[in-house]
């Protein structure tokens, strides 16, 4: 049991010191999203342009800011649409 618990410690120490910090002044924002596309638009279509054109240009006007997107695994939820691969 000693030893359990000594093993443990040393997980959550190894978790804590070698994790990823959020740096003063820095802020994680997250926003959940529905659209409906136009017919004529593709959801690989909106996810382009999402990359390519739309971040690279909030990301110019926000000195100091990174905006990424993000998309979830929603498993074998049929009612709910994720698109894996939006970064």
């Amino acid at each position: 049991m000693r030893k359990l618990f000594i093993f443990f410690a040393l997980l959550l120490f190894a978790g804590t010191a070698f994790g990823q910090t959020l740096h003063k002044g820095g802020m994680i924002a997250v926003h959940e999203t529905t659209l409906t596309l136009q017919p004529d638009v593709t959801m690989d279509q909106y996810l382009d342009f999402l990359t390519n054109k739309w971040y690279p240009e909030i990301n110019k006007l926000l000195k100091g800011a990174t905006i990424f997107g993000l998309a979830g695994d929603c498993g074998e939820n049929e009612r709910r649409h994720c698109y894996p691969g939006l970064l």
